[in-house]
């Protein structure tokens, strides 16, 4: 296999890890395949857009996300890397409303950046169309 074909199938599989992680509940464990300095962020077109750092950042986010929910998961439904540091997959996020227990479910993209085999960056968007777009962009730009 190629140099880029080994990070692609490295970072596939590092952002792998972290969904499951997440998926059993481990904050932590998400956090484990993350720098220090991790950065989400989300549009303003996405309900608690903003931009958040490092481990505080990112129990503040997931914190406000999951205090809306009563029950929240997410899924992959495809995934796909973007050059050698990123990866973009279409997420299938489901919850039911906190108290009214209404349920909703959405597709979302996020996109991952890895640096030196651990996640730097995450971002969602409302497409996976977009989501390619930044990436191959940042890939372009060689962004960190």
């Amino acid at each position: 296999m190629t140099r880029t074909g080994d990070l692609q199938r490295s970072n596939v599989e590092l952002v792998r890890r972290a969904v499951d992680a997440f998926q059993r509940g481990d904050l932590d464990g998400v956090l484990a395949e993350a720098r220090e300095d991790f950065e989400i962020f989300l549009p303003r077109n996405l309900p608690n857009s903003g931009t958040f750092h490092g481990r505080d950042g990112y129990f503040t986010w997931i914190g406000q996300w999951l205090d809306a929910w009563d029950d929240f998961s997410v899924e992959i439904a495809e995934m796909q890397p973007a050059g050698e540091r990123h990866v973009v997959a279409t997420m299938r996020q489901s919850g039911l409303g906190k108290g009214s227990r209404i349920p909703v479910e959405m597709e979302i993209a996020y996109m991952w950046e890895v640096r030196d085999g651990r996640l730097a960056v995450l971002h969602l968007y409302p497409s996976s169309e977009e989501a390619m777009q930044v990436a191959e962009r940042r890939e372009r730009e060689g962004a960190e």
